[in-house]
């Protein structure tokens, strides 16, 4: 009898173990709804959007709850139908925002700590571990791809990025210098995320 219960708790072990595997499932950025976009009215061709994430599209769009880890995350989204091209730095925002490696580190599944918890269990919490580390990776690869710090923002085309600003520098409303390219011309917009 004393052999089926450390079975039935090994188990039950086990399939908790298995059960709580790290994983990354995060979705790529969707185009904003109109509610959240507007003219340019200095840049004459050229919408944004912006929209922080709430608890859902944290879930959605990065897998992660930034928001408990200090940090707001802001989609912008530009849509240019100019024949002008314009340069995005989120460093041109009067808000500092937090570089994207600091931020995907910060929500890190913890690859020690899920090994040192199984560790009557070896085995699994080795395999557990890998798959920790693997997350870990899609998750830094996916952060950095969909927050791109500069970028271009070519004739006819749409651009989309995230942005974290630390919940202390946070505003409701900041601004976004563009620089127009080739003339080096500086567009001021004043940008009010919404949710």
């Amino acid at each position: 009898m004393k052999f089926l219960k450390r079975i039935d708790v090994l188990i039950i072990c086990i399939g908790t173990l298995l059960s709580s595997c790290a994983s990354y499932r995060a979705t790529d950025l969707s185009a904003l709804d109109p509610v959240f976009v507007k003219e340019c009215e200095n840049a004459e061709g050229l919408q944004i959007g912006c929209k922080e994430f709430g608890d859902r599209d944290c879930d959605t769009y990065l897998d992660r709850d930034v928001r408990r880890k200090g940090y707001h995350a802001v989609q912008l989204t530009f849509q240019n139908s100019s024949d002008k091209c314009y340069k995005f730095s989120s460093d041109n925002l009067s808000i500092p925002c937090a570089k994207v490696d600091e931020v995907a580190g910060m929500v890190h599944t913890s690859t020690l700590g899920r090994m040192l918890l199984f560790a009557p269990l070896v085995l699994p919490a080795i395999v557990d571990g890998v798959l920790s580390s693997n997350a870990n990776t899609r998750l830094d690869d996916d952060f950095a791809r969909k927050s791109q710090g500069s970028f271009t923002i070519e004739p006819h085309s749409f651009k989309k990025t995230v942005v974290f600003i630390p919940h202390d520098r946070y505003e409701s409303s900041f601004d976004l210098i563009l620089e127009e390219q080739p003339t080096g011309e500086f567009k001021r917009v004043r940008l009010r995320p919404t949710r």
